[in-house]
């Protein structure tokens, strides 16, 4: 069954409808009986109060012969009450006070039940009494309507009896009966195919979430579910959506882990084969001999002791790269002056630029901006920045190092005026292993500046780089004031 839902929504939907055709049923055919019952005893007890008064204010019973001694009109009166059946279209009986019947000669009496006795003693008292204890006299289940017949004294002298067969209200309810059994036959068949087109409607949507959930099981996480709908279907579909939307997110971010994964792996190759070549082919030739000067032997000693000083660098960059991007690696968070630190990487890096002829200016117009943070890795930070600086610029030109303020954020700005960054780079400067096509940067290892990026994360350090091909570049790093916050984290320590 391809829509297994459908079916037994439609099944559940039939096993209501009918359960609830039944009830109904079962109580129409209970009040339908009951209200007829009850509209029938009313209208007879109309008839037999209305006959009984027309016949106490003609003094009729003066006029009936003697029971004991009947006469000729005997069949005038038979006659007489003949008609009065048909008009009252029920049987009328008229009984006196010894129990005996004086209408309808031919039914007898003598074998009354004690209970139809005890309803006429009631009639006799003044009531007008409703029962079925004459069914047994009558043959057939009867109601019958007891009412007193009364003098012109208002003396009870006999007892009026309005027999009506119950028949016909038992073929009125099994009429009504077969006309609600086909009605609802009728309503179930149209409620069937509604309950069908409803469950479609509301498998369809599911059936769409399940291929989505399948293509989702697939690796396919560009799927949408196309539900559009205002109820909890349409949520589960917008929760589904969602979900599609986060794993599509992730398996990009996983594939762009595994390509820089990959590129990691195939650039810290190219970086570590160079220099062990160079080692391998110098020591090669030294123990071959075939280097014999000595002028030539320390050109190679120098050589490869350069080599290893580029892997021992390239092997610490690699660790401070790895330690910065592990959540779990703690920094040494203190509070300390920007100034201080600004003067401390200007005084480091003056030796360095007086070797390239190239000058550094230090201004400082913020004295006492306290930050907290790890004073020897913001260090680090602004000194691989300089570094590049200073790689970047030609003799005789000048490094600027500078701390200022720009509303509440303190801001160090360090720019050269060297050979530029080119648009098409500007945006992989941080990426690992990327270093420009430069002479000047041959042998840097293109870890410097996610090292600095790495540091200024794990800070909240904003940097903001801008540069102009062949005329300079400089690098904004903007320090929010987070004292109040480190004066509050050292009171709770």
């Amino acid at each position: 069954m391809k829509s297994k839902i459908v079916l037994k929504l439609t099944l559940y939907f039939v096993i209501a409808q009918v359960l609830f055709s039944f009830v109904i049923c079962f109580i129409f055919i209970l009040l339908f009986r009951k209200h007829t019952m009850e509209i029938h005893r009313l209208e007879l007890e109309s008839k037999a109060i209305s006959i009984a008064g027309i016949l106490s204010e003609a003094n009729f019973l003066d006029f009936l012969p003697n029971v004991d001694n009947p006469s000729e009109k005997e069949e005038h009166f038979d006659l007489f009450f003949l008609c009065l059946d048909q008009i009252a279209m029920a049987d009328i009986w008229i009984i006196n006070k010894d129990f005996k019947l004086l209408s309808h000669h031919d039914v007898c009496l003598k074998n009354m039940p004690e209970s139809s006795k005890r309803s006429l003693q009631k009639v006799f008292l003044g009531e007008t009494t409703c029962c079925d204890d004459f069914s047994c006299i009558l043959g057939a289940p009867s109601l019958t309507i007891g009412t007193p017949i009364r003098d012109k004294n208002e003396e009870i002298v006999a007892a009026l009896l309005l027999h009506s067969p119950i028949s016909g209200i038992d073929n009125a309810a099994s009429h009504g009966f077969t006309i609600l059994i086909t009605s609802i036959a009728i309503a179930l068949i149209f409620a069937i195919v509604f309950s069908s087109l409803l469950s479609y409607c509301l498998a369809k949507p599911l059936k769409r979430m399940k291929d989505t959930a399948l293509l989702l099981a697939e690796g396919n996480y560009t799927v949408k579910t196309g539900v559009n709908r205002k109820d909890e279907i349409g949520q589960l579909a917008k929760v589904m959506d969602h979900l599609a939307e986060r794993l599509n997110k992730v398996d990009q971010e996983r594939t762009k882990l595994e390509q820089m994964r990959h590129d990691f792996i195939t650039n810290i190759s190219h970086e570590l084969r160079t220099p062990v070549t160079v080692l391998r082919g110098s020591i090669e030739a030294l123990m071959d001999k075939i280097i014999s000067s000595p002028e030539m032997v320390i050109e190679y000693y120098e050589q490869m002791l350069a080599e290893a000083l580029h892997m021992e660098r390239l092997i610490n960059d690699l660790l401070d790269l790895f330690r910065l991007q592990n959540a779990e690696f703690q920094l040494d968070m203190d509070v300390f002056y920007l100034s201080d630190i600004v003067a401390d990487v200007g005084r480091s890096m003056r030796q360095a630029a007086v070797d390239k002829y190239v000058s550094i200016t230090v201004s400082d117009h913020v004295k006492y901006f306290i930050y907290y943070g790890d004073y020897r890795r913001i260090r680090q930070m602004l000194m691989i920045i300089m570094d590049n600086a200073l790689k970047f610029s030609s003799s005789k030109q000048t490094v600027c190092l500078s701390l200022g303020k720009s509303e509440e954020k303190a801001e160090i700005s360090i720019s050269d005026h060297g050979c530029g960054i080119s648009p098409e780079e500007l945006p992989y400067i941080f990426d690992r292993f990327y270093k420009s096509d430069n002479d000047k940067n041959r042998n840097g290892t293109g870890l410097g500046l996610p090292i600095a990026k790495q540091i200024a994360n794990r800070h909240n350090i904003e940097i903001k780089v801008s540069s102009c091909h062949k005329e300079g570049t400089t690098f904004e790093l903007l320090f929010s004031n987070n004292s109040t916050k480190s004066f509050s984290l050292k009171k709770e320590l």
